[in-house]
């Protein structure tokens, strides 16, 4: 009679619909978008960093989520080099609502020393232009 509907994807739907109905409208103009900037980062990786942190799309990990965890065992700032480091900063803030961002890496730096102290993985291939999901992760963050 009634369709079951998968936890996370109405975990996914609900913080969506939420999200839109707080976020005032913005009359700044945006910067690259968070979707850009991780093809960005993956066309920039070399094969010691993509061994490090990419992933297939089908990954087991791609849904995981935990309160304290590295989704891959390296550090941002062990893998990626300071303009990548500087990426990876402004996708993760691109998925936030500005107003509120500062406070988010405020609470990293207190939480875990900062956001480079986080984890990052890719799954799938971006620059292919197929599915893929970027994935931060640390301590009280999972963040997709």
């Amino acid at each position: 009679m009634f369709e079951r509907i998968d936890r996370r994807d109405f975990l996914k739907s609900a913080a969506v619909g939420a999200m839109a109905a707080a976020s005032p409208a913005l009359d700044a103009k945006p910067g690259p978008d968070s979707e850009t900037l991780v093809t960005t980062l993956y066309k920039s990786l070399n094969p010691d960093q993509k061994s490090k942190i990419c992933l297939g799309f089908d990954d087991p990990l791609r849904t995981k989520v935990d309160a304290n965890w590295r989704i891959t065992p390296h550090k941002i700032l062990e893998v990626f080099n300071r303009d990548q480091q500087a990426m990876v900063e402004e996708i993760f803030a691109g998925l936030h609502n500005p107003e509120f961002v500062g406070n988010v890496f405020r609470h990293m730096e207190e939480d875990y020393g900062g956001v480079r102290n986080y984890s990052v993985a890719l799954f799938g291939e971006p620059a292919k232009g197929g599915k893929f999901e970027f994935v931060l992760t640390g301590r009280h963050c999972t963040v997709r």
